[in-house]
């Protein structure tokens, strides 16, 4: 059977996707099959495989040529897909032996048949249509690690594009379509699962859509409001007035939802008041949480072009392209300094044990927030929801605490000390015999020293238990 190694590449600790999941599951099942996060997963670089998918975002996307190149070194074919390679494939391809672009089971399931048939065929840039999602399989979930993504709290589903004690849809606007939105809810009603949602403002304006959604379970409706000052959004195209957003997120409150907001800071017409009059805005709501960045022109788009016509780009590094406080455009109306300093300043002063008190305190006087499965349950929490996220938002902003950050995602996988037992991504009980690599993996580059190689050692093959079976 020909080895697949589906391989992501995340740039921080995130939620758990299901686009390496859903290629699993259109590949055919002449393939033995492993899905690695390389955050949560060592990745065994010395053992036999035949065909390797890497995806990445844009701050990561280095780390993705340099694994693929040294993959295509020991005459393995390489794929790479994601965001940031479906809009630079050219670049892309320089590093790997084809490139998918955009929704990838068309084209993956096209490239697995060509390299069964010849893997001197899979080459160059595929580019399909979108497939039929009701034709699509289950994702392959039970090749993830979803016990390390807290996924005893929440558990990833997709409805559309654009515990289980809850779900959460990552979707990013659930219900973009009316009519499908309408049959989902009332289906999600009949279950009684609690689950989250990413939607546009747009959708919560009016209170017939967010007590439906209360309905159907939801708990959790996040929005990208992005600015409270109006400039900014006619600049950007929002089409939304800022002016409505009270109500809107007034509305999602009311009907028993926890609204969330996410925000970006220094736009060309934003000034350094930007940072004071959101968190007045802030102040003035019940959003539960928020999150803030600062732009981020993503190559291969038409901002970072005209930035880079403008000569604006402070670097053009993608590993700089993280958000939250990094400052890659050099503002109009204010210095980089203080765009980065303000957002600093606006994410501690949010989550400040005052204000983070203050916010449970408001949830738990709303009677029809739920109680998280006990009414006992709802006050600690709330507090606990709320200090969670004090905790995250000041290692991530306080300049002392991002070193302890950075350190902290990059030796999050040596958590899992059973790994380092097994010697294999695999899952199969025994593996079939294959030959080693025809050349020997050399103990430099990014990757010799973070996955624990060392010049010198034999890297042997070893099993343990069987891993236990997830329920798809």
């Amino acid at each position: 059977m020909p080895r697949l190694k589906l391989i992501t590449i995340p740039w921080e600790l995130e939620v758990p996707t299901l686009g390496l999941a859903s290629l699993a599951a259109v590949t055919p099942a002449r393939f033995e099959i492993s899905i690695v996060d390389l955050l949560r997963e060592r990745l065994v670089l010395d053992e036999p495989v035949d065909l390797v998918g890497i995806t990445a975002s844009t701050p990561r996307i280095k780390a993705a040529y340099a694994l693929a190149e040294l993959y295509r070194q020991l005459g393995v074919t390489v794929v790479l897909g994601g965001h940031h390679v479906t809009a630079m494939p050219e670049e892309a391809l320089r590093h790997c032996d084809a490139v998918v672009c955009g929704e990838g089971e068309t084209s993956w399931k096209r490239i697995c048949d060509d390299f069964l048939g010849d893997p001197a065929r899979v080459h160059g840039i595929y580019r399909d249509d979108p497939p039929d999602l009701g034709t699509l399989p289950q994702p392959r979930i039970d090749l993830m690690h979803l016990e390390r993504y807290g996924a005893a709290y929440y558990y990833p589903l997709i409805a559309s594009r654009g515990c289980l004690r809850a779900g959460y849809f990552v979707d990013d606007n659930l219900p973009a379509d009316p009519d499908y939105t309408r049959e989902l809810f009332r289906a999600l009603g009949r279950l009684g699962l609690p689950f989250g949602m990413q939607a546009r403002h747009e959708f919560s304006q009016d209170p017939a859509h967010v007590h439906a959604a209360k309905a159907a379970g939801c708990a959790l409706i996040s929005s990208g409001y992005e600015s409270v000052n109006q400039q900014t959004l006619d600049g950007t195209a929002k089409r939304a007035d800022a002016n409505s957003y009270r109500a809107v997120i007034k509305n999602i409150f009311d009907a028993g939802i926890m609204p969330s907001g996410n925000w970006m800071l220094g736009f060309d017409q934003d000034g350094p008041d930007v940072f004071e009059r959101t968190l007045e805005f802030l102040d003035s709501t019940e959003l539960v949480h928020s999150s803030f960045t600062t732009e981020i022109p993503f190559p291969g788009t038409a901002s970072y072009r005209r930035y880079q016509r403008e000569g604006r780009l402070l670097t053009e590094d993608t590993d700089a392209f993280t958000g939250k406080d990094q400052v890659v455009v050099r503002p109009k109306q204010m210095t980089a300094e203080q765009l980065r300093d303000g957002i600093r300043w606006l994410a501690l002063q949010f989550y400040s044990p005052r204000r983070c008190t203050a916010r449970a305190r408001k949830a738990f006087t709303n009677p029809k927030l739920p109680d998280f499965g006990a009414a006992w349950l709802k006050a600690p929490a709330l507090l606990g929801l709320n200090y969670y996220q004090l905790w995250q938002w000041n290692y991530r902003m306080r300049p002392g605490l991002q070193w302890l950050y950075q350190r902290l995602i990059s030796v999050n996988k040596h958590r899992y000390v059973s790994d380092l037992f097994r010697g294999t991504n695999f899952w199969a009980d025994r593996l079939p015999p294959a030959a080693p690599p025809a050349t020997p993996i050399a103990a430099t580059g990014p990757f010799a020293y973070l996955e624990g190689f060392k010049r010198g050692r034999k890297h042997k093959l070893t099993f343990d238990a069987p891993r236990p079976h997830t329920p798809r």
